[in-house]
């Protein structure tokens, strides 16, 4: 599985003790970030293990330490990605205690209705895909009915809402403003939902609608992978 983590996206980082630290978005500052942690963790590092169990809060969330000013958010927020990577992490572990205490603080401050938002009540698609894959885990492992329950729910909330989530050429949105995906994320959004397809809530959802490569990804190589998001962007200033 592809994880939206500094190393996999190319973004500036350094390892301390085989756990990475990002490059804090517009400083010259680094800090932990969860999802960067609890995905090198799932690549086998057992120091980045270590950070997770360690620096996991007593009702289960993973703060980040640093504001989040592309989202206005002040220094202790959380996010549905970091706790369902973070659940994951340590499910790979077999502490599947602390793992439903990660999954259950994302159900308690992410989750309305079946959705799963990412950070500041902000839908993004790949945030509520990853949570739904969390909770599946669980039930896999564990075959917590509470955990199949509110996974049915949220895969069949995603399966009402996800063709809005796709644009007339086949190229996904990242989140509910309708901003195409980059090359990146439209590339995480593919895995997912292969992932997702395997269980029966997403098995209606036309796989044709979700090609594997859009009409315009000649057009996007050739000029650059944020060509979307400044088109998307130049439509938003005109109108």
């Amino acid at each position: 599985m592809i994880y939206p983590d500094c190393i996999t996206k190319n973004r500036p980082y350094k390892m301390i003790h085989n756990t990475p630290m990002h490059k804090i978005p517009y400083t010259d500052s680094y800090a932990y970030n969860a999802t960067d942690v609890a995905a090198h963790a799932l690549g086998g590092s057992k120091e980045a293990q270590s950070w997770i169990r360690l620096n996991m809060e007593s009702d289960g969330a993973f703060l980040h330490h640093y504001d989040d000013i592309y989202y206005g958010q002040k220094s202790g927020w959380t996010s549905a990605v970091s706790q369902a990577l973070g659940a994951m992490a340590l499910m790979e572990s077999r502490d599947y205690d602390r793992a439903w205490l990660a999954l259950k603080y994302m159900l308690d401050n992410h989750t309305r209705c079946g959705i799963i938002y990412e950070k500041a009540d902000k839908l993004i698609l790949n945030g509520w895909m990853y949570g739904i894959l969390a909770l599946d885990q669980f039930y896999q492992d564990t075959l917590d009915r509470d955990a199949l329950k509110l996974c049915q729910n949220c895969t069949q909330k995603l399966q009402a809402l996800f063709p809005q989530f796709i644009m007339p050429n086949g190229w996904t949105r990242y989140d509910e403003t309708g901003i195409p995906a980059t090359q990146f994320y439209h590339k995480v959004h593919k895995e997912l939902l292969f992932e997702l397809w395997m269980l029966d809530e997403l098995k209606q959802i036309e796989h044709a609608r979700f090609p594997i490569i859009s009409r315009n990804f000649r057009l996007i190589m050739k000029h650059n992978y944020k060509l979307p998001v400044i088109l998307w962007r130049k439509r938003q200033w005109l109108a």
